[in-house]
């Protein structure tokens, strides 16, 4: 199933709509919308700060999609938007109910969306890391872990997975967790979940607007799993870069900085992404089917959020 561009627009606008729901785009919102628009061939004289600008009609644009599996996706991505890094305002709930209701989706199946978001959005699963003392050997594993998690970030954002592919996309947000986490262990710190939550949330690295981008570009031709691929390995080298450097100051860095840096790795994470495209294009298919079934099984229940996100930074 493929969006024709009618529909592409209709969808990018609903998400402009729920990202302006508070009355305010967010920097971080508009930061990761830019991400990972960028590349991307919008349709002649239309440009992201046009669709920012432009006053939404959610209605309207929700009535201009067609197909089922073109609604489900539109509403996967807006729930997304709305819950992967935090709890939905009450402006964007209002706005959801009407998207799913003009949409024709069944309150199961959105109730079963939103509480996925939730909970793999709250999901940290720290990994086995242990502190290293010699400063050498913990570069050495940091750059490898960051690479390690900036893969499997390419491969969630790879493949449209029609069966789940919502817990395939939201996956991102625990890995980003999880190696925020365990990179601190590697320095000798022991970060709680807020504080790897508000550390990233602070940066900038608007997680929820990714997601949503990626989740629609898997089903756009000519966007697809270069889009998605890109843009999950280029934000996760970057987030990955900023926790370095988070840790080494021994959690003193100025935040201005941070958010510096992560906007300047995203163009060497760009880079890093073209000079190895192959080899993770590689690692991305090897890792389908195995993404596939995690995915399959915790939308049906039989593993939890934890072993789900477990099993995924195995990955690696």
């Amino acid at each position: 199933m493929a969006l024709n561009e009618r529909e592409v627009m209709a969808a990018l606008r609903v998400l402009v709509g729920v990202a302006k729901a508070d009355g305010v785009i967010h920097e971080a919102e508009r930061a990761a919308l830019e991400a990972a628009l960028a590349g991307v061939q919008l349709p002649e004289g239309m440009s992201l700060d046009k669709l920012l600008q432009e006053t939404v009609d959610v209605g309207a644009q929700l009535a201009l999609l067609e197909s089922a599996e073109a609604k489900g996706k539109v509403y996967e991505a807006a729930v997304s938007l709305a819950y992967a890094e935090r709890e939905g305002s009450t402006e964007e709930k209002k706005l959801l109910e009407q998207i799913r209701s003009g949409l024709g989706i069944a309150e199961e199946e959105a109730t079963l969306a939103t509480r996925l978001a939730r909970e793999i959005g709250e999901t940290l699963v720290p990994g086995a890391v242990e502190p290293v003392t010699d400063p050498e050997q913990r570069e050495k594993a940091v750059d490898s872990d960051i690479r390690k998690y900036s893969v499997i970030a390419a491969a969630l954002g790879a493949f449209p997975i029609p069966v789940a592919d919502l817990v395939v996309n939201l996956g991102v947000v625990g890995l980003h967790t999880k190696m925020f986490h365990d990179i601190g262990r590697s320095y000798g710190f022991t970060t709680t979940k807020e504080q790897v939550k508000n550390l990233i949330g602070g940066v900038g690295v608007g997680t929820g607007a990714r997601v949503a981008v990626v989740s629609l570009a898997k089903f756009i031709p000519g966007w697809g799993s270069v889009v998605g691929a890109t843009t999950n390995f280029v934000a996760t080298y970057a987030l990955g870069k900023v926790a370095k450097r988070y840790y080494t100051s021994q959690g003193q860095a100025d935040l201005k900085d941070l958010k510096d840096l992560f906007a300047s790795a995203q163009k060497e994470g760009r880079v890093v992404y073209d000079q190895n495209r192959a080899e993770i294009e590689s690692k991305a298919n090897a890792s389908k089917a195995r993404l596939e079934a995690l995915a399959t099984q915790l939308r049906q229940g039989s593993i939890t959020p934890e072993e789900y996100q477990r099993q995924v930074a195995d990955l690696g």
